[in-house]
């Protein structure tokens, strides 16, 4: 059997389960979480996971395809399912409740029949997603016929996100009436707003230094490689980082996590893609975030602090990747830098402290846009009252 047919037999079985799925009794008191495609245990599914487990009264289940994950969960006596096995098929055919992070693709979707998908997201989006998307969204006609009547199964969905601006993008890009879409936060962001300290390898590592933290989005969906040794002047920012005493640390996303570089010549420079660091922690401890079209800045906009903005194939990207939902002043609520050298300059002015940080209402600006009121605070609670009605 050819690949192609392969996949035409997996979708018909995935169909048939889904309808299948919708015929088994649910527990109202089971809910399944996961993020990433199963790859993952990260984002706001997994903050939602860990408050609904502190407050036990469900029962919740991480489910992963990653041996990794799953081990490592396991290690921490943590609720965890790995897809595949007799008890995942099992406990997803019977849960009430599934919360996901970037689709239904992140659980088996189609063993939850009936359940209510609570669509958490990946953060909020300044590039053009799902159906708006008309750059690289290209499905053929099969995929599409597949997914509307996968889709019937498991059309109960509510979306959690973060302002009224963001409502009228989710209603669009997602197909969705507005009574299903609330506005809450993002419980990744719960951990701006607790105490409590986060160790890990990484943190261990920038004990006693300010962090510089480089989050730069995919290209092409990752199929466009980031040459970082090109872009960067890493012998100029490892002395910017050494006068100031920074550490420059670079977490490539998902898609590019493979681009890495030598950097074992740099004291104070170091690559942490393919560690298992959660970036909100990250996040809490920068004291400077450099991204490009990511929307981290829209989190990171809640701690206040200087956002440099690298955007060195700016022109490029606007023409061949996602169009944008916002303005440029929106979008980019600090300084915007094109060349390296323009780059380690300005990260060195700031990394000395030199002058006002004068983005400030810049940011303020796009905080408004990008937060109510009610979601500039600790959201899990918020969400699980809410949504599972104690």
């Amino acid at each position: 059997m050819n690949r192609n047919n392969l996949k035409i037999v997996v979708m018909i079985f995935r169909v048939l389960f889904s309808y299948i799925s919708l015929l088994i009794p649910r527990n109202r008191r089971l809910i399944v979480f996961g993020a990433w495609f199963g790859k993952k245990y990260a984002d706001n599914s997994k903050y939602l996971y860990e408050y609904m487990l502190k407050e036990k009264k469900f029962r919740c289940y991480w489910v992963t395809e990653s041996r990794k994950v799953y081990k490592n969960l396991q290690e921490k006596s943590m609720p965890v399912i790995l897809k595949g096995t007799i008890k995942a098929f099992i406990v997803q055919l019977r849960a009430k409740y599934y919360v996901t992070s970037n689709g239904i693709n992140d659980v088996s979707s189609c063993l939850l029949g009936g359940a209510l998908n609570v669509e958490l997201w990946h953060g909020i989006p300044v590039k053009k997603i799902e159906y708006d998307d008309r750059i690289t969204r290209k499905e053929s006609l099969l995929k599409r016929i597949y997914k509307k009547i996968l889709g019937i199964p498991v059309k109960k969905r509510i979306l959690i996100t973060t302002s009224e601006t963001m409502v009228k993008i989710y209603r669009s890009a997602f197909r969705e009436r507005v009574s299903n879409i609330h506005i809450f936060g993002q419980p990744r962001n719960d951990t701006f707003f607790c105490d409590s300290e986060y160790e890990d390898e990484v943190l261990d590592k920038c004990r006693g230094k300010k962090i510089a933290l480089y989050l730069p989005t995919h290209r092409n969906e990752g199929k466009k490689r980031i040459q970082l040794e090109k872009i960067l002047d890493f012998r100029a920012i490892n002395e910017i980082c050494i006068r100031n005493n920074y550490v420059f640390l670079i977490k490539m996303h998902f898609f590019h996590f493979q681009d890495s570089v030598d950097l074992s010549e740099y004291s104070n420079i170091m690559d942490v893609s393919k560690m298992l660091s959660d970036v909100q922690e990250l996040l809490k401890k920068a004291s400077i975030l450099i991204t490009d079209y990511s929307s981290c800045f829209i989190d990171y906009l809640l701690l206040n602090r200087p956002i440099l903005f690298y955007c060195f194939d700016l022109d490029e990207y606007q023409k061949q990747d996602r169009e944008f939902y916002f303005s440029e002043e929106t979008r980019f609520p600090g300084t915007v830098i094109q060349g390296k050298e323009a780059f380690s300059a300005e990260l060195g002015k700031v990394a000395s402290g030199e002058g006002d940080d004068l983005s400030f209402q810049l940011r303020n600006s796009s905080l408004d846009v990008f937060y109510s009121k009610d979601a500039r605070s600790s959201c899990s609670k918020r969400i699980a009252e809410a949504v599972f009605k104690y």
